[in-house]
């Protein structure tokens, strides 16, 4: 390949890398802007920090509303039909069908509920929000194993499957992002 060949892919790979990029955040960025309200009402009324519940969205289905897990599961926060079933029993309410676990006001209640759950459960421990992961990405009863296995180790080194320790690694990128923007945007508001 001539030198003149290697400089014009060289071009046209940044240009199609950088308009890619901006397509995509811009793209993400409208995604995650669209929920904004909801999410921001929802984690209010269960006390829990909306860049929290915005970074499991954004980890778990990027923002889709009508995305559907290997597993099954439904949604914005990839909600299962156990979770959905634990909130029934919980508050007392119905989730209706499977379906009806693709709408995004019932998808982000369940989830933020669920995620609630575990952060009640662990709020008197120094990584509470790691162990709130856990048993949102895991369930209760391994977060629960984790933690008693942990000692003087950090949770995140007890915890034997590596897509949970990814998953927490990832939110809690995604969490520490949202936070600084939210701050941006408060900072910047006009009063």
């Amino acid at each position: 390949m001539t030198g003149l060949a290697s400089l014009f892919i060289l071009v046209v790979l940044t240009v199609a890398a950088t308009f890619g990029w901006r397509w995509w955040s811009q793209r993400n960025d409208a995604g995650s802007k669209r929920y904004n309200s909801l999410i921001e009402q929802t984690a209010d009324r269960h006390n829990m920090d909306p860049s929290l519940v915005k970074a499991v969205i954004f980890q778990e289905s990027n923002f889709n509303a009508n995305a559907r897990g290997k597993a099954g599961e439904y949604g914005l926060m990839q909600i299962t039909e156990g979770a959905a079933k634990d909130w029934e029993r919980g508050t007392g309410k119905s989730f209706g069908s499977p379906g009806s676990l693709f709408r995004p006001k019932l998808n982000v209640e369940i989830g933020t509920w669920y995620l609630a759950q575990g952060y009640r459960k662990w709020q008197g421990h120094d990584e509470v929000l790691t162990l709130s992961l856990a048993y949102y990405n895991a369930g209760p009863s391994r977060a629960q194993e984790w933690a008693d296995a942990a000692g003087e180790k950090k949770i995140i080194d007890t915890i034997p499957f590596s897509s949970t320790r990814q998953y927490i690694s990832h939110v809690m990128q995604h969490f520490r992002t949202f936070s600084r923007e939210r701050r941006f945007h408060d900072e910047t508001e006009e009063p």
